[in-house]
């Protein structure tokens, strides 16, 4: 999976996931994403709920995701290499 925790949040109405932490050294921070990032997609596939989203990110350890990723600073895409995460 991802390294990353989770949250969501209401934005004028709608639900949106974000990601509140992304752990230290792992592939997701070497990726580039950032505490406060919201997730849109996966792969292209639209997301909704963190459930939704924690399963379009598992995947085998050294297989590759793409996140639409928005931003203050903008959308974005961004390739995350996955791998193990102990919990």
């Amino acid at each position: 999976t991802v390294a990353v925790t989770l949250g969501e949040a209401l934005e004028d109405g709608a639900r949106e996931v974000v990601v509140v932490l992304v752990a230290e050294g792992s592939e997701a921070e070497r990726a580039g994403l950032v505490a406060g990032d919201v997730i849109t997609d996966v792969d292209g596939a639209p997301v909704r709920t963190i459930e939704d989203t924690r399963e379009k990110l598992g995947g085998a350890p050294g297989t590759d995701v793409v996140l639409g990723v928005r931003r203050a600073a903008g959308a974005t895409r961004i390739r995350v290499g996955r791998e193990m995460v102990h919990r």
